[in-house]
């Protein structure tokens, strides 16, 4: 069974290291998929993530839920597939034709006058435009109808994307609110697409917006400088404190166990001076703690969580934040993949709850397969409602999770239940025996209080990616798409945060253990969830810094929902690392000496 895991394993680190050399080429006459998408307020930030309350007669999405990927189901895209072609120009297609009413072109005029603009979408590259322009020397409202698509590429890529009007191509709103005929009148959109070689084509390139071209190469120098100056401090840092940290444990074990290094597996009833510190809780140290069942599922599902986004971070090339490219994943891809490391976690959550002494391990496996995401149907379910989606589009929601859930995750979960049980049963056994009764807590002052020492031990982690999630921010509530945002820079800062996190969660704990308090189990868990909980407290100042751009009780709903379950997600996966590096911390310290 080991060689046959061995080797499935191996096959699957293989497979996702040959998906990263896939890349996106083309021939003459390939089909291109040129998006347009959804439409939103410039003047509001939160607007693009969902159009529902600008419903206006213009093209309807032609493609379903599933085919799209998971960053286009989180900003809400409605794309619309419109075929084109490498290196064949077109001139004046016809996207739709929709016969707009009176009341229509008062909808039009409105959104036109709130500066409503849409994205166009080619190959991972976007450009967005206004949907309509306002008239300087009458003020009317004037609909644009059709657009130039110019795509530059360079041999087999395409490598930009521009649009412009024509104004043969425009419809004057004011003029027919003006005439007579109230009878519904009918509305074209148009596209052109030219294809230009920029590496012939140096006037192209000019006019591609140079000034902005040259600020994103800047922001994104000063991105990698500032990350890389995050990193030397954060690991300097790091080195000193866990040369601290080993110092101060190698002199307590040479304090205590004077006799050399080779006979530290002596008696603690035999110490030759007094013992204090956490070496006195070795009779209470692995004590069961309450709510074991809760805090092993939430352990399990962080991992399961992390197992996904490292697969995710390996296979980059066809990230689910792509777009258009051939072989992305979407989202109902993303959700079989989820399902699939179920057994991870269920192997993960059973080996630490029965290590706890756990009889209910079935149990067990259901709660960790429910635990996050029902929360996260749950959120999701309730943003569509806010956001009156129609009521198949949240039942397709529901039927993939129930599928997903009864027929992939349980069943594996339930295979990798068995596994950690059994594996925690037969070879696993604390290095110390437990005593019958629990000892007693000295009390401490507030400062040494177990709530205060797990808030300061979130801060250093959350400095540590403090600058970057401005950026974060940024590409999820502002203009920018998010396909722009360096994921890269994301995996870094993910490494960072569960670096340091475990680190200070260590230290806290050691902290926490010198004081004679032996219930570390929620302790540790906790102290890696702490500095999502100042992320929670950044998003809300977010949204009090951006009031004047964030507005709207919908708006409101959306990005408090949306912050909340990501401090969730956060939560579970540091939360998970860093109590599994305690559990490994305390069990070594604790291996080293016996006690009878």
């Amino acid at each position: 069974m080991k060689i046959i895991l061995g080797r499935s394993l191996l096959n699957w680190i293989v497979i996702c290291f040959l998906l990263l050399y896939v890349t996106q080429a083309y021939q003459v006459g390939d089909l291109v998929t040129l998006n347009m998408n959804r439409i939103w307020t410039y003047n509001n930030v939160v607007g693009p993530i969902f159009s529902f309350y600008n419903k206006l007669p213009l093209c309807s999405s032609n493609k379903d839920l599933f085919s799209l990927s998971f960053s286009q189901i989180l900003r809400g895209d409605e794309l619309i597939d419109i075929p084109i072609y490498f290196l064949q120009n077109q001139t004046d297609q016809t996207i739709c034709t929709r016969y707009i009413t009176y009341d229509d072109v008062i909808r039009l005029k409105s959104a036109i006058s709130d500066r409503v603009i849409f994205e166009v979408i080619a190959d991972d590259m976007a450009v967005a435009k206004p949907l309509g322009i306002q008239d300087p020397n009458n003020n009317h409202s004037i609909l644009i109808n059709g657009y130039d698509i110019k795509l530059g590429y360079k041999g087999n890529s395409i490598v930009s994307i521009d649009m412009s009007t024509k104004k043969i191509h425009t419809l004057d709103l004011d003029e027919i609110l003006g005439s007579p005929n109230i009878n519904p009148i009918p509305l074209n959109m148009y596209y052109s697409i030219q294809w230009i070689d920029v590496s012939m084509n140096s006037e192209y390139n000019s006019n591609l917006d140079h000034n902005k071209i040259q600020k994103t190469i800047s922001v994104s120098n000063v991105r990698w400088l500032g990350i890389f100056n995050s990193m030397i401090l954060v690991i300097l840092i790091l080195t000193m404190l866990i040369l601290i940290f080993m110092q101060v444990l190698k002199s307590d074990f040479s304090r205590y166990f004077p006799i050399g290094d080779d006979d530290l597996n002596i008696s603690l009833d035999d110490d030759p001076i007094e013992m204090k510190g956490w070496k006195l809780l070795h009779g209470d140290i692995f004590r069961p703690p309450k709510y074991r069942m809760v805090l092993s599922s939430c352990i399990g599902s962080g991992i399961q969580i992390l197992v996904v986004i490292l697969i995710v971070g390996i296979t980059k090339n066809l990230s689910l934040l792509s777009y258009n490219r051939k072989y992305s994943p979407t989202f109902k891809t993303f959700v079989y993949l989820y399902s699939i490391c179920s057994f991870i976690s269920g192997y993960v959550s059973s080996f630490i709850y029965s290590s706890m002494e756990g009889k209910k391990w079935k149990l067990n496996m259901i709660l960790t397969t429910l635990i996050y995401p029902i929360p996260l149907f749950t959120t999701y379910w309730i943003i569509n409602i806010i956001t009156l989606q129609e009521i198949s589009f949240i039942f397709a929601i529901l039927k993939t999770f129930i599928f997903s859930t009864v027929l992939i995750s349980f069943p594996l979960c339930l295979v990798g239940a068995s596994f950690g049980k059994n594996k925690a049963q037969k070879s696993f056994k604390f290095p110390c025996k437990t005593n019958r009764l629990p000892r007693q807590i000295p009390k401490q002052k507030w400062w040494n209080s177990s709530k205060f020492h797990i808030l300061v031990s979130g801060i250093i982690p959350f400095s540590a990616i403090y600058i970057e999630l401005h950026y974060i921010f940024t590409a999820f509530w502002h203009y920018t798409p998010f396909h722009y945002y360096n994921t890269s820079l994301l995996y870094i800062s993910i490494f960072l945060l569960l670096a340091v996190g475990t680190i200070s969660s260590l230290i806290s704990l050691y902290m926490h253990l010198n004081l004679e308090n032996y219930k570390w189990w929620w302790f540790s868990y906790f102290s890696g969830a702490s500095p999502c909980l100042y992320f929670l407290l950044l998003c809300l100042y977010y949204y009090l810094g951006y009031a004047n751009k964030i507005f709207g009780s919908v708006q409101f709903h959306l990005f408090i929902l949306s912050s909340l379950m990501t401090t969730f997600t956060l939560a579970l996966c540091t939360a998970s690392i860093t109590f599994i590096s305690s559990y490994l911390f305390i069990y070594n310290i604790y291996k080293r000496i016996k006690s009878d």
